[in-house]
């Protein structure tokens, strides 16, 4: 089969039929194998015993962040776990919080770089490397859209965390850096 034809992502039976969708949640065709329920449900994971990780490892490094989204969107439809929940019951390790991050990440990215943010200034003391990473390398992009994401999740704003765990000139230099 060609690389570049995009198959379902858990779909690994041989039918040659071939059908062109777009997902009804974004601007993505996905071209899917022909295979019905029991092929897309059973093939990587969930209905095996062991895990083919090689499947979800080609998925979430290949495929571009919309495609992703659909791809966990159709397999949330058919499976009774989410695609996060079924990698924790199949995998264990860096490998495991790897995947996680990749799936964190493209099912909402501000939201991802918001639990980043929490993170590193929640508890005693502050990873003062990861916070200044985040807000620097996102400042100019969508520091606007992870602070809400941020007050929606954590109910407070990020720049009230930032002023209670931070101070002096590092603390103004982080406060201006995300807008405030």
């Amino acid at each position: 089969m060609h690389p570049d034809v995009l198959l379902h992502p858990f779909s690994l039976c041989y039918s040659q039929s071939f059908t062109l969708y777009q997902c009804a949640h974004c601007n993505v065709f996905v071209t899917v194998r022909g295979c019905g329920y029991r092929g897309l449900r059973y093939d990587a994971g969930e209905g095996k015993w062991g895990t083919e990780t090689s499947v979800f490892r080609r998925i979430l490094c290949v495929r571009s962040v919309p495609q992703l989204r659909c791809i966990f969107q159709e397999y949330d439809k058919i499976c009774k776990y989410t695609i996060e929940q079924s990698c924790k019951r199949e995998m264990s390790g860096n490998l495991l919080k790897g995947v996680r991050t990749i799936i964190r990440f493209a099912e909402d990215h501000h939201l991802y770089f918001a639990t980043v943010l929490y993170k590193s200034m929640k508890g005693l003391g502050t990873d003062d490397r990861q916070l200044v990473r985040t807000v620097v390398s996102r400042c100019e992009y969508d520091m606007v859209e992870i602070k809400q994401a941020f007050q929606r999740k954590y109910g407070k704003p990020l720049s009230k965390m930032i002023r209670g765990d931070c101070s002096g000139d590092y603390k103004e230099c982080l406060l201006r850096l995300i807008g405030e």
